[in-house]
């Protein structure tokens, strides 16, 4: 709440108090008129309130504010009598700032006064408040203190309660704080309060005066160690700190040296005593000075449930451990309060049991009476004591377990684990934060589950008076377990469960509504979730919202999940993996691949001023993603504001892309704008669209992942239609990615199968193109060539989706094309399809086609460049003189076997114009003057002929070489055999034997020939694209010995295509 209070603005709250605990508070205040009192830069009042006021940081660097809650604001009229109260009696203006949060055991408030005489309100308020100060310095700072312990009686119980104030005087203005603790307070606690109040004094002070930029501070995790603990301590760093020395038991440090941070493993136990100093560069020093206590000794209390029934016998489970390890021969002591105050008598005398076992157990039962009340909550202290080897006195330790009774609803809680592959359920022992807002009051309460994880539902939603009361209770799982540094070095946080922050744990929120139908006479009704799930019987786990309230049936528990860090890693590969092999990757590769490290909370620093969502390192074949993992599975952190599953995701999809499709001298990495815009080149647009696409495969696939939540690439204002830049659609990712989607007709959100299916026909796509091109195609234009060959079937649905105002990808042949490549041909043919890889090529082509409507018409190929077309009768493929040398390979396919590998292959080189054309759907011709190299790929194309002016080839069922040179045909079968006719006579030709026909000739009988002499000219050289970069982010090698030695490969490739030509020229000359 806001409000204006003479020209001051203020925010204002109120912290209420319970009968069971007393409210903590720390206040600020800060006194002067504003008119009146200056301080020496004339810092305006509302300026130095601001700079004093502790941040959420700050608090928490001090080990002081370790939660937050919402507390209840003042009403109008409350806050009018509080302000009116302040005037009148002291002449003051309040300024209140709203940083109010808790500890274990008390909350703290900021409160900030002005006066008009300070001195003169000091002696008013003592006089109305306490008259006990005392002069303290504390670190060189003057404070007047005063402690203050009381004995109060809480719900029937004598307990102490503890309280300590601080003030100071700054110039004219009275800065001025106080403390008050909660009830059951012990010695620990009052140690523990007293240094924190001191700690938050001391800031506000060093903040009045110019101090707090060079001030030694640090903190200490946990709080409350024991030898079985790694201490963290951690210093509060600024630019202005040169160096840390760090002293423990007054010995320096000299393995810890010059950090911010260190980690004690193994402490010993007993008092002990750190001591920071810090240096600037110019020698200034300031130190600080903290003591603590590791206590080698811990007892825990359990029982198996947390609701017993009146007269069912209770095992209290007793564990005890000294410096980590069980103890055996441990006394307890045991009491048992009951909501009067009274206690429970026990079968031994005084509560007093003897003594733990080897395994330091213990275990004691307890028989509830049968009188006992339902919706009772009774108390059970436990002391352990133990007389060590080394001490001469016996030490002890102490804990308190409630036990509710009755019969009444539960709150689970379980954790989700993946074990052989499958999400199961486990109970988790935890302890919560209740925040409770009821009858104009809000409150907070600690609350343990038992062993399986349950505690009393009536505990939560239960008043001081033990009445159910209408209101809206949070539960926070605010104090789940955190790892130490090596944790957060993998993790990017000390969370071992998901959580935005730590003001936003998981949580749930719940209204209880007064209901007389209901057997508790009331309705309970889950508002919200937060990074966790609720077990509904029918539904499985369900996330809620305040669309979508969820009514809890009478007589279910309320069942709240939760997934560590670790098993959503764990689930997010063990999907890839999944989804890998059902794609048909082997188990081995898609283990191999799932297996890739992850680094959380790393920034790649490739992105420009905003941090990149994620890199893929395949030197380090490692994934780093930017946010930390507690952040990054959160519920905001997997939502569409964040999508961190689809970025991580995405990272993977190069990983597989570079495990299935390696790729080398692809050209790849650079910046662009989003997504929607173009990249610096088409390898580059090629790559990303394949990663974008991967979450939407695995997440539509997956059961257990949640449906994808990122972009879509089908609005047609971010993807149809020429980009503003002019750059078509093949060198924008999201247009990539989208046509992929539209031509497998995928949902961007559910779940499919249809996914597995579209990702395996991606690879065999790639894979065929990467059999007959010598590497995978690198761009869409190249990838859409291969699958409308392949499954010419698509082609009119390719022919949709790639028109200039949708994903204008010019993989059509357009008449504007000076050199042809992509798909040719968008009508049927005459049973046949062909895939061209031109080198010294071009393409007649009967009509209609897209090269002409109405005629037969030539144009020439791309060089290095592949097209597609389905053959029709007259169709012909012209080498175009490439001096002997391969002028390009023809690949020949039944255009009904959608997808197969059966097919011809067919390689030509010519010294003079030659060509092969489809004679009809069973015969291709090959002119003179041209020599082919025929190879049978899988079942190659039964039936198929091949016609030369002299002879006929049939039984294509081997890998051989026809020459049409002199107007001659010689056939040598390099493998297998074929069957070779003329003059209505056949020879048989096997595996390295060479027959030759000459005009009106019958085949000459097949003769041996020596096939390892035979040049292999049909061996693909490197097609000529463009100069490659390395792969991803790894630097260019521009020094100058590799020029050298590219410069020297060259050289070598150039003189062996000479010699090549000029063995050719001899070979024709002799033939001549």
């Amino acid at each position: 709440m806001k409000k204006i209070i003479k020209g001051k603005r203020l925010t204002l709250f109120l912290n209420n108090s319970s009968k069971t605990y007393a409210i903590a508070l720390i206040m600020l205040l800060l006194t002067t008129m504003p008119h009146a009192v200056r301080i020496a830069n004339a810092e305006p009042i509302e300026s130095l309130i601001a700079r004093m006021t502790p941040s959420t940081s700050d608090l928490a660097s001090m080990g002081i504010c370790t939660n937050m809650r919402p507390l209840e604001k003042f009403t109008p009229q409350q806050l009018d009598q509080f302000l009116e109260g302040i005037a009148t009696r002291w002449n003051a203006t309040a300024y209140v700032q709203e940083i109010s949060c808790y500890d274990d055991d008390y909350d703290i408030a900021i409160w900030f006064y002005v006066v008009d005489d300070p001195h003169g309100f000091w002696k008013d308020y003592l006089k109305t408040f306490k008259s006990d100060y005392k002069n303290e310095t504390i670190e060189g700072a003057k404070f007047l203190v005063s402690d203050e312990v009381t004995i109060k009686t809480v719900q029937g119980q004598r307990v102490k309660q503890y309280s300590r104030d601080l003030g100071f005087f700054m110039d004219k203005m009275l800065i001025f704080t106080a403390i008050t603790s909660i009830a059951f307070v012990n010695d620990d606690q009052i140690a523990s309060m007293r240094t924190k109040v001191n700690r938050l004094a001391l800031y506000v002070y060093r903040r009045a005066t110019g101090l707090e930029e060079f001030t030694a501070m640090f903190t200490i995790t946990p709080q409350q160690p024991t030898t079985t603990d790694q201490i963290v301590f951690r210093a509060k760093t600024s630019n202005k700190i040169a160096e840390y020395l760090w002293y423990l038991d007054g010995k320096y440090l000299s393995n810890v040296g010059n950090k911010p941070v260190w980690t004690w493993s193994n402490p010993t136990p007993g008092k002990h005593t750190v001591k920071l100093v810090i240096r600037d560069s110019k020698g200034n020093e300031n130190k600080y000075t903290r003591s603590f206590i590791v206590n080698a000794l811990k007892v825990s209390v359990s029982t198996q449930k947390a609701v017993y029934k009146p007269g069912e016998e209770a095992k209290l489970k007793i564990k005890v451990t000294y410096a980590g390890q069980p103890v055996q021969g441990a006394r307890i002591n045991i009491t048992i309060y009951k909501p009067d105050c009274s206690t429970l008598k026990l079968p031994e005398k005084g509560g007093a049991y003897c003594c733990t076992d080897n395994q330091g157990s213990m275990t004691i039962p307890v028989q509830i009476p049968s009188d006992a009340k339902t919706g009772e909550k009774w108390t059970i202290k436990v002391t352990a004591t133990y007389q060590p080897k080394d001490f001469e006195k016996p030490v002890s330790a102490k804990t308190q377990l409630d036990l509710d009774i009755g019969e009444h609803p539960l709150l689970e809680t379980q954790e989700q684990v993946l074990q052989g592959g499958k999400l199961e359920l486990k109970s988790l022992k935890i302890k919560v934060t209740v925040i409770k807002a009821s009858g104009g009051k809000t409150t907070k309460e600690i609350l343990e589950t038992s062993d399986e994880g349950t505690i009393s539902l009536l505990q939560i939603i239960r008043n001081d008076e033990g009445e159910i009361a209408d209101g809206i209770y949070v539960v926070k799982l605010d104090h789940l377990p955190q790892g130490d540094q090596a944790w957060k070095e993998k993790w990017g946080t000390y969370n071992k469960y998901p959580m935005w922050s730590n003001k936003m744990p998981p949580s749930i929120k719940i209204q209880v509504t007064s209901d007389d139908t209901k057997k508790l006479k009331h309705a309970i009704t889950i508002l919200a979730t937060n990074t966790l799930w609720i077990k509904d019987p029918a539904k499985g786990l369900i996330e809620v919202d305040a669309k979508n309230p969820y009514q809890v049936p009478e007589d279910q528990n309320i069942v709240i999940v939760l997934r560590s860090l670790e098993t959503w890693e764990q689930l997010v590969r063990s999907e890839v993996k999944s989804f890998l092999v059902a794609a048909g990757v082997t188990p081995s590769t898609a283990q191999k691949i799932a297996s890739t490290s992850i680094i959380y909370g790393v920034d790649c620093g490739m992105c420009g001023d905003k941090p990149c969502p994620g890199q893929y390192m395949p030197s380090r074949n490692a994934i780093g993603m930017n946010m930390p993992a507690d952040k990054a599975y959160s519920q905001r952190g997997i939502s569409i504001e964040y999508d961190f599953l689809g970025n991580l995701l995405h990272e993977f999809g190069h990983r597989v892309k570079e495990e299935l499709l390696y790729d080398p001298g692809a050209s790849l990495g650079g910046a662009h704008k989003s997504e929607y815009d173009p990249c610096p080149n088409l390898d580059t647009a090629f790559d990303e669209a394949f990663a974008d696409l991967f979450p939407i495969l695995v997440q539509s696939y997956s059961q257990a992942l949640p449906s994808y939540a990122g972009l879509r690439y089908d609005r047609a204002s971010k993807v149809y239609g020429r980009h503003s830049s002019g750059k078509t659609g093949d060198y924008i990712e999201a247009r990539i990615a989208g046509l992929w989607v539209s031509l497998y007709g995928l949902p961007y959100y559910g779940k499919t199968t249809k996914s597995v299916n579209a990702f395996r026909d991606i690879v065999k796509t790639s894979l065929f193109f990467k059999a007959t091109y010598g590497r995978p195609a690198r761009t869409i234009v190249e990838w859409l060539t291969a699958k409308a060959f392949l499954d010419p079937t698509t082609i009119d649905k390719i022919q949709d989706i790639v028109k200039p105002e949708k994903y204008d990808i010019p993989v059509l042949y357009a008449l504007d094309m000076s050199q042809a490549q992509g798909i040719l041909r968008t009508q049927s043919g005459n049973g046949l399809s062909a895939f061209v890889i031109a080198y010294y090529m071009s393409a007649k082509l009967a009509p209609p086609s897209r090269l002409s409507y109405s005629e037969a018409k030539e144009v020439p190929l791309k060089q290095a460049g592949v097209s597609t077309f389905p053959l029709k009768v007259g169709d012909e493929i012209h080498a175009t003189v490439g001096f002997g040398l391969n002028d390009g390979a023809v690949y020949i396919k039944k255009t009904s076997e959608q997808g197969s590998q059966n097919m011809l292959k067919i390689d030509i080189s010519a010294w003079h114009e030659s060509h092969i054309k489809l004679l009809d759907s069973h015969t291709l011709y090959i002119s003179p003057n041209l020599k082919a190299h025929i190879k049978k790929i899988g079942a190659g194309i039964p039936g198929q002929k091949i016609k030369t002016d002299t002879a006929t080839i049939t039984a294509i069922n081997s890998e051989l070489i026809i020459d049409t040179s002199n107007n001659e045909t010689t056939v040598i079968v390099l493998e297998g055999q074929v069957t070779v006719e003329a003059q209505n006579q056949q020879v048989t030709v096997a595996s390295g034997q060479q027959t030759l026909i000459k005009p009106g000739t019958a085949p000459t009988k097949p003769q041996q020939v020596n096939t390892s002499n035979i040049q292999k000219w049909w061996t693909p050289y490197q097609p000529q694209e463009q100069a490659q970069k390395p792969q991803q982010s790894q630097a260019p090698q521009n020094n100058p010995q590799d020029i050298i030695q590219q410069i020297i490969k060259t050289i070598q490739s150039i003189v062996q295509q000479f010699l090549h030509t000029i063995t050719e020229i001899i070979q024709q000359i002799t033939r001549h």
